[in-house]
């Protein structure tokens, strides 16, 4: 039988636990983000202009996390989501009334 673990925070507003897991885990994501060639493209303000025309309702939120960051500006660019870089795809996903639907095809031993 396989088992997982999973870990939460909960936080009313990102604070320290999230700046806590951003702290450790931005290393690696950093190393995936530049070795796939996300240096400089797409830039900052085509990211955040994105990132305002299809989720204005988080730009508080997407601002609060770039503060905790220190406004690193890759990790700002990262924190918008906008074209991240290619990775193999295992996932069927759809965005359907308003949410994303995905659907793990991977086998559990996989994740």
């Amino acid at each position: 039988m396989l088992h997982s673990t999973f870990t939460s925070i909960s936080e009313l507003i990102p604070g320290a636990k999230w700046q806590e897991l951003f702290v450790k885990h931005w290393p690696a994501y950093r190393t995936w983000f530049l070795d796939k060639g996300k240096a400089s493209d797409p830039n900052l303000h085509t990211s955040i202009e994105q990132f305002r025309r299809y989720m204005p309702e988080l730009l508080p939120t997407y601002e609060r996390l770039c503060a905790l960051t220190g406004w690193d500006e890759l990790a700002s660019r990262f924190l918008t989501g906008y074209q991240p870089p290619a990775y193999i795809g295992g996932c069927s996903q759809v965005a359907w009334h308003r949410q994303l639907v995905r659907n793990y095809d991977y086998h559990p031993h996989l994740s």
